[in-house]
């Protein structure tokens, strides 16, 4: 028994010391790549060999990813400084999905988390107002969280927290807000100029088209028409008070369906008595 034994702890020194078996640790995951190619699944904590692969160890412990001292805009567009910190880990079933894609986890820091993260800080701080950042920093990090959850899902990590820190505010915020708020009150009222002009056009050209309109319907109708008649008697008494202004020359309505004419008055004629 003790020979056996003596020969397995020869052999297992042999494998090591060859650099054909490997040993994972808690909190560690391993693959084994063969030829460039994951060569099986991935590989829990304990002793494996690997004569023509190379092993590759992942470590499945939270790490924390921090972007210190980053710059956002708020609601208002006015620069904030905050610092972000985020927890995440490798999903160790996941393990061979990450050496895929990123190889180790130094790719997946920079090419999948940081890039990602620091897009989704800015989309939510900017719906929140500057002057509100330190009284909702909780809620901001828990929606760049949700975030992350979402953009990370099936890639084979796993977010865990999102924290927020160290917001910096403009010195000069309350002036900034005011005179943003002035400027957006300004473009404000320089649209509802616009719209009320272009509403009083509007209205302009309906009643010059209904008045148009109402012309050409009085045109079409015959001289003995009521609603003729009643406009010539109305158009009568204006030139007759043309007249009484000093209008020299005869006035005359002539259209389609007939005329009338207003004479002159005789030599030696006064205008009409008011």
């Amino acid at each position: 028994m003790d020979k056996i034994k003596r020969l397995l702890v020869i052999s297992l020194a042999s494998l090591l010391t060859t650099g054909c078996a490997s040993f994972v640790e808690p909190g560690e995951v391993g693959v084994r790549v063969k030829w460039g190619k994951l060569d099986g699944g991935p590989l829990g904590e304990g002793f494996h060999t690997h004569f023509v692969s190379r092993f590759l160890v992942l470590s499945t412990r939270e790490q924390a990813l921090a972007l210190d001292n980053i710059a956002v805009g708020s609601q208002e567009g006015l620069a904030v400084g905050m610092s972000v910190t985020m927890n995440w880990r490798v999903d160790s079933t996941l393990a061979d999905r990450i050496y895929s894609t990123y190889r180790d986890e130094a790719g997946v820091v920079s090419v999948l988390l940081t890039p990602r993260l620091n897009e989704k800080v800015k989309e939510v701080t900017a719906r929140y107002q500057a002057i509100a950042f330190l009284e909702n920093r909780e809620e901001m990090a828990s929606a760049i969280e949700t975030a992350m959850v979402e953009e990370t899902e099936e890639t084979g990590v796993i977010v865990t927290n999102v924290s927020l820190a160290n917001i910096d505010l403009p010195d000069n915020l309350e002036e900034a807000i005011a005179e943003r708020a002035v400027q957006t009150q300004r473009r404000e009222a320089a649209v509802l100029r616009q719209e009320t002009a272009r509403q009083e056009a509007e209205a302009i050209r309906i009643e010059a088209q209904a008045e148009a309109d109402a012309i050409a319907i009085l045109n079409s109708q015959a001289p003995t028409s009521a609603v003729l008649s009643l406009r010539q008697l109305e158009l009568q008494g204006l030139m007759v008070e043309a007249w009484r202004n000093g209008a020299e020359l005869p006035l005359v309505l002539g259209g389609d369906s007939g005329s009338f004419f207003l004479p002159l008055p005789q030599e030696g004629t006064q205008p009409p008595a008011e």
